[in-house]
């Protein structure tokens, strides 16, 4: 039987290339791409041309096994982390991609978005919430760890608020943190409010070398961005919201090298 290929020269129902819900990219020190697919719990390894190499992870609590990971990151000394929510921490990965251990259970669940941090270790945005006085408080912090689910220590860290829901679920809001780090050690953070936005460059050690801070302000959306956003909802069947422009505000932090780069965007919040 003769198998059907397409015009790039990929089998038709390839299962390598179908992704559930890809959370997280970073590339190794060959420069393969590794995806990862939050709902299929698994990791795919692309070649620097594209071509599919492997897969590891899998659903499952064993050793190894993903529940409901979140990010990947390449770690400076070759290790490969995933963080998971449901497991409560980070799995570790050799470079051949084989299970190598599993920091864990972590206060307050696993790190929300990790990178490399440091010697070795993963830099993450974590949550940790509590009840005092019988209302309920919570903080968010950027931090980084190594050998234990303490901190080796914080970059930077806030109240976050804590609303309960009828449902007897909460959430927790709290500023957006966007980081991103340099194999050497350094890491930048951008961290944005309703009026203002601010990114920091950190040494390895944790201390500010240097900082950046600008206020802004909400833009509300003209006539026309709403009709074509009222557009879009109709044509897909979902509720788009209208909200406001938030033009000025940091959408991104990137380290290239020495270099920084700050991405502003829009959002409807």
């Amino acid at each position: 039987m003769m198998n059907v290929v397409d015009t790039i020269g990929v089998e038709i129902g390839d299962t390598t290339l179908m992704f559930g819900d890809i959370r997280g990219l970073d590339t190794d020190s060959m420069g393969n791409l590794l995806v990862l697919d939050g709902a299929n719990c698994i990791v795919r390894v692309f070649s620097p041309e594209g071509e599919y190499l492997s897969g590891f992870g899998g659903r499952g609590s064993g050793p190894g096994e993903l529940l409901d990971p979140l990010d990947i990151a390449v770690l400076s000394h070759g290790r490969i982390a995933v963080s998971d929510w449901d497991a409560w921490g980070v799995h570790f990965f050799d470079h051949d991609h084989v299970f190598a251990g599993f920091l864990g259970p972590m206060p307050g669940g696993a790190p929300m978005e990790i990178a490399a941090g440091p010697e070795g270790s993963v830099a993450g945005v974590g949550l940790q919430f509590w009840n005092e006085d019988g209302e309920s408080r919570g903080e968010y912090f950027l931090a980084c760890w190594s050998d234990s689910t303490r901190e080796d220590f914080r970059y930077l860290e806030g109240p976050a608020t804590v609303e309960g829901l009828e449902t007897g679920e909460i959430t927790i809001h709290f500023p957006d943190v966007m980081f991103d780090s340099h194999l050497q050690g350094n890491l930048c953070a951008g961290l944005s409010t309703d009026s203002t936005y601010s990114v920091q460059m950190y040494l390895p050690d944790g201390s500010v070398s240097g900082s950046i801070s600008q206020e802004w302000e909400r833009v509300p959306r003209d006539s026309a961005s709403v009709g074509a956003m009222e557009t879009e909802a109709s044509l897909s069947g979902e509720d788009i919201p209208g909200g406001n422009l938030n033009a000025p505000g940091v959408a991104g932090v990137y380290m290239d090298g020495e270099r920084i780069w700050i991405r502003q965007g829009t959002s409807s919040n």
